[in-house]
């Protein structure tokens, strides 16, 4: 019963938060804190709305609690996706990392965890570590796009070898050097084949950002993998 009433209050405080009422959900979230002082999920969401007020305190509130995050394995996954959204905000991704890693290792067997993992690792696009996730997904559950995913981020790897190459060779900025790249690419249809292992994959493989030019390191496209 306890732990039902706990799920009605944070989907409230969720509520709240969706409808972007910052104060309330704070003030909500502070008052569910006292009557549940072990919840880790309470504790993240508490600092997520810190973080959205733009609170530096937000990630502090997380990293004193540290232990009390790994307490309740079955509400991790939830938690440190939170906890991610929290390090995005001042750009402590690698604190991200640590967690997750930290939690596979913990709970080794879980979906969820290793995704949030994989996220942050396209984020600091850390092809290898990308790579290895993807297989240990795929080894997990057998689902084909893991094996996509795998060979995506090869070939990312490949191509961002290659843009920094061509950079250094013809003296261009990296961007300058990326957008030669694909055009050269597209005059010579190298990106048929591509297109056609990402039309198998649907909208289950990923979000190309052209406009924010991150997923190479120091670098130039974001892609997020859904």
């Amino acid at each position: 019963m306890a732990s039902s009433m706990l799920e009605n209050s944070i989907q409230e405080a969720k509520d709240l938060m969706d409808s972007r009422q910052f104060i309330g959900a704070l003030k909500f979230l502070k008052e569910l804190e006292s009557e549940y002082p072990s919840s880790a999920l309470v504790l993240v969401l508490k600092a997520l709305v810190h973080a959205t007020l733009g609170d530096t305190k937000a990630l502090s509130i997380c990293l004193d609690a540290k232990e009390k995050i790994f307490t309740d394995k079955s509400v991790l996954p939830d938690v440190l996706n939170n906890f991610q959204t929290i390090c995005q905000l001042p750009e402590r991704n690698d604190l991200a990392i640590t967690f997750y890693e930290y939690a596979c290792a913990e709970v080794p067997h879980d979906l969820g965890l290793m995704m949030g993992l994989f996220q942050c690792y396209v984020r600091e696009s850390l092809f290898v570590n990308q790579l290895m996730i993807c297989l240990k997904m795929y080894k997990l559950s057998r689902e084909d796009k893991f094996l996509m995913w795998a060979v995506f981020s090869i070939q990312l790897q490949v191509v961002s070898h290659l843009v920094k190459k061509h950079a250094t060779t013809h003296n261009l900025d990296e961007p300058e050097a990326l957008l030669v790249y694909v055009s050269v690419g597209k005059q010579q249809g190298k990106y048929d084949h591509a297109r056609e292992v990402l039309s198998m994959l649907g909208t289950t493989l990923l979000i190309c950002e052209v406009g924010r030019l991150a997923t190479f390191k120091g670098g130039y496209a974001s892609c997020s993998f859904m």
